[in-house]
């Protein structure tokens, strides 16, 4: 599952996008993109990025 559908179905809280944030740049050689491990769409991909920078 991603952090998306976890979040989505109340199994964690928006600030567990931190930590698997963490993990996904933990992981060496991840294939996959941030925005995918986290299975955020565009839009809230980008909204996260702008909010991060707070």
């Amino acid at each position: 599952m991603t952090f998306k559908e976890l979040f989505q179905t109340g199994q964690c809280s928006i600030s567990a996008i931190d930590a698997w944030s963490e993990i996904w740049h933990g992981r060496a050689g991840m294939a996959q993109s941030l925005q995918a491990f986290l299975g955020l769409s565009d839009e809230e991909y980008h909204v996260w990025l702008v909010l991060c920078k707070v």
